[in-house]
């Protein structure tokens, strides 16, 4: 069952402070998601509102990273390490130790990375940050899985034995902090902001657990039958308060 339906007005009348998710929500992919741009507009447009968009996405798009010859962890040795284990000992894992390890979206992780990354955090001194622990996201072609930073995470707390020692994205707490940071505190009211999201682990996770009004968003990764199996399983957090379609709200 589908939540209950929120319109243009009720927000605009409850809500002062807006809260986005980027993909799934605002755009999919480089398809923008009818409706989303005149709703963000609508908001700017009042003094009154403020409006932040809280991806967990922290990439570019593939064409502006194109002449860019690594990143992070370096370039993945160009021989066939999958028939020859020899690339083993050319893997330097012992000079220039960085101050922290720093997961994000990658989609050239290798076996390379993780042993880096692994043997870099053996030093306690070296902090374990994690950009965001979601699992997929949304792409072009429905019904396709892609793996987002989560599983490069989980690999590399497995082997490394360490967990995060910060974790920025939704649904934690650093991202609800430097969100409230940015607003005037006087101004700033739990019960007058608004999440709006596709994902119930992350989006709506991290309204519920800040107290904001949660809408979920029906253009991303879940779907009503993720919503009826979180109601089953008690997973209050997860279920959102509303739902809406921006493209209704502009008729």
């Amino acid at each position: 069952m589908l939540p209950p339906s929120i319109t243009k007005n009720q927000l605009l009348a409850n809500f002062d402070t807006f809260v986005f998710d980027a993909d799934g929500v605002l755009w999919t992919g480089d398809i923008p998601i009818p409706g989303a741009s005149q709703w963000i507009n609508t908001l700017l447009d009042d003094p009154e509102k403020s409006v932040f968009i809280t991806t967990n996405n922290s990439t570019k798009t593939l064409e502006q990273y194109i002449g860019v010859k690594c990143f992070g962890t370096g370039p993945d040795l160009k021989e066939d390490y999958v028939k020859d284990g020899d690339f083993i000992n050319e893997v330097d894992v012992t000079s220039k130790v960085p101050k922290a390890v720093v997961v994000s979206f990658d989609s050239h992780f290798s076996y390379p990375k993780l042993m880096k990354a692994a043997n870099f955090l053996s030093d306690p001194s070296v902090e374990f940050l994690v950009c965001n622990e979601d699992t997929t996201f949304p792409g072009p072609v429905p019904g396709m899985i892609l793996p987002e930073t989560g599983p490069w995470s989980a690999a590399i707390q497995n082997v490394s034995g360490r967990k995060p020692d910060i974790i920025f994205g939704k649904p934690h707490k650093e991202m609800a902090n430097f969100l409230k940071s940015r607003v005037n505190p006087e101004k700033f009211d739990a019960r007058r902001t608004v999440m709006f999201g596709d994902r119930l682990d992350t989006d709506m996770m991290f309204g519920k657990t800040n107290g904001f009004t949660t809408v979920w968003m029906q253009t991303g990764v879940n779907s009503v039958l993720d919503i009826e199996k979180s109601r089953q399983s008690g997973e209050i957090t997860k279920i959102p308060d509303f739902t809406c379609q921006f493209s209704e709200f502009f008729p």
